[in-house]
């Protein structure tokens, strides 16, 4: 029997397979905190980029299995080699996921996500709807050089075949 899965699990599953018009996403990107910095995708042009996601709040649906937190997104960029932090970069996530919150194409909403992560299977879950509520914010004071910003979304989500007898 697969676990449930909660909410930061999904915000990471959804973000990591939004599809491709809306950017570069991939689930190896996205996680609650960012590995070594050796291990971040380096894109086309140099620049490495992760993503963090941390459930801060919400309110689960009354009398519905529907969960509806509150995630705060974390989006780093760094250019190996460079000391100037690429901002564009990490704010460039940012806009990413928002313009994929507002599609209504199919296949941004709505689609079983597969769920593995710590080497365990989860259930499938389903966005039913993301929502962002704060502009991206800088976030300083990084020793690292890392580039980083971050916003607070909205998601409404469901395990895919629960059923509450």
């Amino acid at each position: 029997m697969a676990l449930h899965p909660n909410s930061e699990l999904v915000a990471m599953a959804w973000i990591g397979s939004i599809p491709g018009q809306f950017g570069v996403f991939n689930p190896g990107m996205v996680s609650t905190q960012p590995p070594a910095e050796q291990q971040w995708p380096l894109n086309l042009d140099g620049i490495s980029n992760f993503i963090t996601v941390t459930a801060v709040g919400g309110t689960p649906m009354v009398g519905m299995p529907i969960a509806q937190p509150l995630i705060e997104v974390k989006a780093y960029a760094t250019k190996p080699g460079s000391n100037k932090p690429p901002w564009y970069a990490a704010n460039n996530l940012l806009q990413q996921i928002w313009l994929a919150s507002m599609s209504k194409l199919p296949g941004v909403f709505g689609r079983a996500l597969t769920i593995d992560f710590g080497g365990k299977a989860y259930a499938p879950a389903c966005v039913i709807h993301a929502e962002v509520h704060t502009e991206a914010r800088r976030i300083y004071s990084d020793a690292r050089n890392w580039a980083a910003y971050s916003m607070d979304m909205a998601f409404s989500w469901r395990e895919v075949g629960l059923v509450v007898q």
